[in-house]
């Protein structure tokens, strides 16, 4: 009669996150970074409509609409690109690609709320970029499904802040205080 052998468990696989909607219970640097570029690249989809169209469809309008978390920030960037039309689009590649948002330092990283100080390199969208990336900082925060009834944000997660405060350094608070 043959014995039975001992086997040698196995660990399971490590599990890697390739959707990035799939939120870990700690936000890193690279699901960050994936979030990021896939916020880069339907930013970029709204620039390329208003750069063909010169103007911004309903489309557009919806698209930028889903990727912010506030009014106040949504309508900061509506008036931009407001602006830019009105002026043609002067600088603008044709067609335009999409930034490249690289994350310098996590500040915040929960399933609720990210906030980071990022470098951010407009070259592929711009003729007239800065020489070097930009600086400055981004928070995010999953999106509110009223927000983006049509669910065109690819991601699930939206911008809460974008940008940088008066002098030009990271803002006053963490927008993720309280969320």
């Amino acid at each position: 009669m043959t014995q039975p052998t001992a086997t040698v468990g196995t660990a399971p696989a490590a599990v890697t996150t390739t959707n990035p909607s799939d939120v870990p219970v700690e936000i890193d640097v690279p699901y960050l970074n994936r979030i990021l570029a896939s916020l880069d690249a339907a930013t970029g989809e709204v620039v390329r409509l208003v750069v063909a169209t010169k103007a911004l469809p309903r489309e557009g309008y919806e698209r930028l609409q889903a990727l912010y978390a506030t009014d106040e920030l949504f309508d900061l960037s509506l008036g931009s690109l407001s602006r830019e039309i009105s002026r043609g689009v002067p600088g603008y590649r044709d067609p335009p690609g999409d930034a490249s948002t690289v994350v310098v330092d996590l500040i915040t990283g929960r399933p609720t709320c990210a906030f980071a100080r990022v470098s951010r390199d407009y070259s592929a969208v711009s003729t007239v970029a800065p020489p070097s990336p930009a600086e400055l900082w981004v928070a995010i925060t999953p999106t509110d499904p009223a927000r983006d009834q049509l669910r065109l944000n690819p991601v699930g997660w939206a911008y809460l802040y974008e940008g940088t405060s008066s002098s030009f350094g990271p803002p006053s608070e963490d927008p993720c205080t309280g969320r």
